[in-house]
């Protein structure tokens, strides 16, 4: 009896500080406000907002992403890029084939998840229109964790 409750300790001392691996600003640690975090939009322009969760599957797979077919950055986990750009009609291009068409207004901020799709081995970059509430969140969270490894 007395090996395995010693068992059970030791498993559970080796897990136990896991959860504190994966706080987030939304579980209690101070967030920041987002447009903090950009400079102004100028007058007559709109911001486009990349992002991309940290997923390790399809980790390796970082595709370009065009933007009405000149390229704006590259699809990475874990990332974000913004382009500020005039209104008007966009048309986005991550992988090949997988597009979103979308409308930009002046002084607009419009968010574009880079979602991981696909089935079995075969995974490929997805562009989605995302909720900007929630993609706002995510952005920050994203940001918060790379100034997190830069501090170690």
């Amino acid at each position: 009896m007395r090996p395995l409750l010693l068992t059970f300790i030791i498993i559970v001392s080796l897990f136990a500080p896991l959860p504190g691996c994966m706080t987030t600003p939304e579980s209690g640690l101070p967030v920041r406000d987002f447009s903090s975090l950009f400079p102004p939009l100028k007058a007559p322009m709109g911001r486009i907002f990349f992002f991309r969760h940290y997923i390790l599957a399809g980790s390796l797979i970082t595709p370009p992403v065009s933007l009405n077919g000149a390229y704006a950055g590259d699809s990475l986990p874990g990332e974000y890029f913004y382009i500020d750009t005039y209104k008007g009609k966009y048309h986005v291009e991550i992988s090949e084939g997988y597009t979103l068409d979308l409308q930009l207004s002046a002084g607009e901020e419009r968010f574009i998840l880079m979602d991981l799709g696909g089935t079995g081995i075969f995974y490929d970059i997805i562009p989605k229109v995302a909720n900007p509430e929630v993609a706002r969140r995510q952005i920050i969270q994203i940001h918060e964790m790379k100034e997190r490894v830069k501090e170690k």
